[in-house]
């Protein structure tokens, strides 16, 4: 593929993305070796805005980045993975960037996980060699915040670890940007569960350093802790729902591990982390500076007193309780994402049938080899003449070959959706026994449209009702005026978009399932 920089100079890319996100694509550069390219997917939105801050973030870059990078013991470290040009179509269209290609050995997030970073470093990781990476971090948002750039965003797999520890930090088109001239360049993305309580369920939210150092305490927290967020944790209340359980506890400045009627310690967690300075610096960000941001530690105290830390003789070490390992032998410390097919095998999508186990197969398959797999559970449920659970809630790398196979001839779409809310209550039940976190389930309905009269006279109303709890997404296999004007507004009322999805096509059924996989593969990371 042919782009242009800003001088005019050709720029190959290779064919192939490298990877994807929610709106653009990663590109190897043909003859650079050092450089990526970020191309924007058509159609993304205020691509306009996005020229004007990339223009502007060429011009005015902060230490960290490949245009000042720091240098530690004569090697050229890069920290930020800053932008350093722009690339153009034959027509002089902005279409995205170059930045520098970081090699690293994983992102924050694994490398939070005792079992994933073990296996990368073949070792275990001494508590000061984990302080020393927290330390790195903190210094990337100092260096930030001193350039009046607001990170925003609490995802974690943008923070990439290199063997030596080092920490740089990509995606950085998505920070909030302050001119020289006091004009802000605002971001949109966030992370909920890792975000400060003045962040959550507002909009438009206004970002601030304040809440970048909320965000910086959270990561910092899970890298000390195994992975654990500081807001996950046993109810007190065996009633308590689990569901989003870190949104809650923020929002009412439950903190775990200082006493509280509410909420105790997750019971797979290690025991509080034996050091007073940061139990000290934990307390002032998320008690005292729950509802008080100007309280919490600045990411300028954080590194000095991690680096003050990991310096000093004392043994810095955890404890830990008996632990449950779930999960393909990984403890879970990570929020779970239940996800629920329910599927038309009616002779009525036979013609279709092809292009529906080609996309199946490829949504399977590319939930398993996702990051997140091992927090991805997954059920398959097929209606027709009767519905039945085909694949009870299992992990998605334990998901078996399926073949899809048409049977029946009646469509009790209804009865199908109770048999799928029955099994999230009881997936949903467990998860609360076990004290494990989740985000709100995600039932996908892919249906002809046809509801059978006594259907809708049963079935239906309890369905609608119970659709509520739930992130609901109707799909009907071909063509959408086909169906009864009563139907159709029934799907819209169980949708939580209150409107249908239409496949009517083989790429209509791939490009449907690519967005299934990466709707429910990236839940772990970014929220728009």
């Amino acid at each position: 593929m042919l782009y242009y920089n800003l001088n005019g100079e050709k720029i190959f890319l290779n064919d192939k993305p490298k990877s994807n996100g929610a709106e653009a694509f990663i590109y190897e550069v043909i003859g650079r070796r050092y450089s990526i390219a970020k191309i924007f997917m058509e159609g993304t939105k205020d691509i306009k805005n996005k020229y004007e801050k990339i223009a502007y973030m060429i011009k005015n870059f902060p230490q960290g980045s490949s245009q000042n990078p720091l240098y530690i013991n004569n090697k050229k470290i890069i920290t930020i993975a800053w932008p350093t040009d722009m690339l153009f179509d034959s027509k002089g269209d902005f279409k995205g960037y170059l930045m520098p290609k970081i090699e690293y050995i994983l992102n924050i997030r694994n490398f939070s996980i005792p079992q994933r970073r073990k296996k990368v470093f073949g070792k275990e990781l001494s508590l000061k060699q984990i302080i020393i990476v927290a330390k790195n971090l903190a210094y990337i948002f100092d260096c930030l915040h001193h350039d009046n750039c607001i990170v925003c965003d609490a995802n974690m797999e943008n923070f990439l670890v290199s063997r030596e520890g080092y920490v740089t930090l990509i995606d950085t088109d998505s920070f909030q940007i302050t001119k020289k001239n006091g004009q802000i360049m605002d971001s949109t993305c966030f992370t909920p569960e890792n975000s400060p309580y003045e962040y959550i369920k507002k909009s438009p939210i206004k970002f601030t350093c304040e809440g970048d150092r909320f965000i910086l305490a959270v990561i910092i927290f899970k890298l000390l802790m195994d992975g654990f967020h500081p807001f996950i944790g046993k109810p007190l209340n065996t009633k308590c729902d689990t569901q989003d359980m870190e949104q809650r506890c923020i929002q009412n400045g439950w903190f775990p591990y200082e006493s509280n009627p509410y909420i105790a310690p997750h019971p797979l967690a290690p025991n509080y982390i034996n050091n007073k300075q940061l139990q000290l610096l934990f307390h002032k960000c998320f008690v005292e500076g729950n509802k008080n941001p100007n309280i919490r530690p600045t990411a300028k105290e954080w590194s000095e007193n991690l680096n003050r830390i990991a310096n000093e003789n004392t043994m810095l070490q955890h404890s830990y309780k008996n632990k449950v390992l779930l999960n393909n032998n990984i403890i879970v410390s990570e929020k779970i994402c239940p996800f629920i097919l329910i599927m038309d095998v009616t002779p009525s999508i036979e013609r279709f049938l092809t292009s529906l186990q080609k996309g199946y197969i490829s949504m399977i398959e590319q939930l398993q080899a996702s990051e997140n797999s091992d927090f991805i559970d997954f059920c398959l449920i097929e209606f027709a003449e009767p519905p039945e659970v085909v694949i009870s809630f299992k992990n998605i790398k334990e998901i078996p070959a399926h073949k899809i196979k048409i049977r029946g001839n009646y469509t009790y779409i209804g009865k199908a959706l109770n048999i799928g809310f029955n099994e999230l209550e009881k997936r949903c039940d467990y998860y609360k026994t076990e004290s494990i976190s989740y985000y709100k389930p995600k039932i996908i309905l892919m249906t002809d449209g046809s509801f059978g009269t006594g259907d809708i006279l049963e079935e239906v109303p309890r369905a609608i009702k119970r659709s509520k709890f739930y992130d609901v997404f109707c799909v009907v296999i071909g063509d959408v005026q086909h169906i009864k004007q009563n139907h159709k507004k029934i799907l819209k009322e169980i949708s939580t978009i209150n409107s249908i999805f239409e496949l009517k096509n083989d790429f209509d059924f791939q490009k449907f399932f690519n967005w299934v996989s990466l709707s429910v593969s990236t839940v772990n990371k970014k929220n728009k």
